[in-house]
């Protein structure tokens, strides 16, 4: 005989029913996620890190790294952790990768030019001119690569080695006529670091006039002018400056340097003192005057920077257009502030200061 199912049974089953069907339930909404998972959830292997920059060199750099820890470093993984560092702004780190690349590539012109370029900004003279001589030997007679390769090596031997630097420079003339016709006479009229790097100061080539100056040992001149390019270079100027200074207080041109030094670095009334030496020494000198009368102006005293120029000018009239630019100057300044009289800055010819 069948009994029927008492209450609490009743309630068992209809709760045992309810429980498998939430877990059925439960089943099918998680099974498309176990065996299909969610895009951010699936796990893949490294992705080889290509030749394009996708503008995060940092994230980029992590995938190589990572590829590298898996798998080794290989020279096309260095070189393209090399080309992220400089892409990241970090050339010494650039160069580091691309010097393990370049020795199983010795022959690749293009990683030897990067190294170069790189060695230049850097100022590692030494390996810059080793790098750029290796690439010579690669690079054809018509390569434009190589007159800037024989530009920069001529540039950087010409202190050094004045008859190769001229070599390499007649040789890159034809791409570079009017810089190696300022830095030629230099090199093959004498032997001096100074003259050299002088010329190299004319064509704003900051770095290597810096280099060549280094090279003139003792020479208090190359030192004010090292200074001063330093300066100009963002780089402090005033050991060298000091020094040049030490050994030759009575130089007019040593003086002016430590004038424009001092200007550079914001020191007007120094710059001014040390003009006014300058000046003093060399009483004949109109460019002279006319810097007094720019240090006077920076100092704020107006009517004796205009005596000065208007002095330096009747000296030497080519120098007229320093004083046209002062009272440009002066005349744009007031009428930005609307208080302009051009009748009180018309030039007074009468007046002559005494040197």
């Amino acid at each position: 005989m069948i009994r029927p199912f008492s209450r609490t049974a009743s309630r068992t089953v209809s709760r045992a029913a309810l429980l498998l069907t939430a877990v059925v339930l439960i089943c099918v909404l998680l099974l498309p996620q176990i065996f299909h998972p969610p895009q951010n959830l699936i796990v893949r292997p490294p992705v080889e890190v290509s030749e394009t920059r996708s503008g995060r060199p940092l994230q980029a750099l992590y995938q190589v790294e990572a590829q590298a820890a898996r798998d080794g470093w290989t020279p096309d993984r260095l070189r393209l952790a090399g080309d992220l560092w400089r892409e990241a702004g970090d050339l010494t780190r650039a160069v580091a990768y691309w010097e393990r690349s370049s020795k199983a590539n010795p022959a690749d012109a293009t990683l030897l030019r990067d190294r170069a370029r790189a060695y230049l900004e850097l100022a590692r003279w030494a390996d810059a001119a080793d790098a750029l001589d290796h690439l010579l030997s690669l690079l054809p007679d018509d390569s434009t690569e190589r007159a800037w390769a024989q530009f920069q090596l001529g540039s950087i031997r010409a202190a050094t080695d004045p008859a190769q630097a001229a070599d390499l420079l007649r040789a890159a003339q034809p791409t570079y006529p009017a810089q190696v016709a300022v830095l030629l006479p230099a090199l093959t009229s004498s032997t001096d670091p100074t003259r050299v790097g002088i010329a190299l100061m004319d064509l704003k080539l900051w770095a290597y006039a810096e280099l060549a100056f280094s090279q003139a040992e003792g020479d208090p001149l190359a030192l004010a002018y090292g200074g001063w390019v330093r300066d100009v270079q963002n780089k402090d100027g005033t050991r060298w400056i000091d020094t040049a200074v030490a050994l030759a207080p009575d130089s007019a041109q040593v003086r002016l340097l430590q004038g424009l030094h001092l200007r550079l670095v914001y020191d007007y009334a120094g710059s001014l003192d040390a003009i006014i030496q300058s000046t003093a020494l060399d009483p004949e000198n109109a460019a002279l005057y006319a810097e007094l009368g720019a240090a006077y102006r920076l100092t704020g005293d107006l009517p004796t920077a205009e005596r000065w120029l208007q002095y330096a000018v009747s000296l030497d009239d080519r120098l007229q257009p320093q004083l046209d630019a002062f009272y440009e100057g002066e005349i744009t300044l007031l009428d930005n502030l609307g208080l302009v009289d051009e009748a009180a800055f018309a030039p007074n010819t009468a007046l002559t200061p005494e040197p």
